[in-house]
């Protein structure tokens, strides 16, 4: 099993990935057993085509996949990748619709988002920033509630 987010070799029951603190995920459990099954094969190079925009990588594909699938947790993580490879319409999108099916993270940072007004579909809505952060909250997110009280949105 590797992590999605930096590529490092893991022990089968990791919670964590000791290189990045990436938390991984029943599907990327799901999705490393299924590598066996396929022709590919990892490399060390697999770590850099995974953070070139150009050529997202196997891990990548995987996420997206159980992304489209309805996974909340996969909708986030392709939401931060597509963050991070400055594709930022689809980087809303996806972050949208993890926040929609109920994933704390992407709530709180789609609260944020509308708190400040990122652009690229969320223009800053105090209203709209409240009810995201305000659902994370609710969900037990201590974060969305420091952030919500530190900024008087309660």
């Amino acid at each position: 099993m590797f992590c999605i987010k930096c590529g490092t070799k893991l022990p089968d029951d990791a919670l964590f990935c000791p290189q990045c603190g990436n938390r991984i995920t029943t599907y990327q459990k799901e999705s490393s057993e299924n590598i066996n099954d396929c022709s590919y094969n990892y490399d060390e190079n697999d770590n850099e085509k995974m953070n070139d925009k150009k050529e997202k990588g196997y891990a990548f594909d995987l996420c997206l996949n159980a992304a489209e699938q309805g996974d909340a947790e996969a909708q986030f993580e392709v939401a931060f990748r597509y963050f991070t490879y400055g594709e930022y319409e689809q980087a809303v999108k996806w972050l949208r619709r993890a926040a929609e099916n109920g994933n704390i993270e992407a709530q709180c940072h789609l609260g944020q988002c509308y708190y400040e007004g990122v652009g690229y579909g969320i223009e800053k809505d105090y209203e709209q920033a409240v009810k995201w952060l305000r659902k994370a909250a609710e969900q037990g997110s201590h974060y969305a509630e420091c952030y919500m009280k530190n900024r008087g949105l309660q």
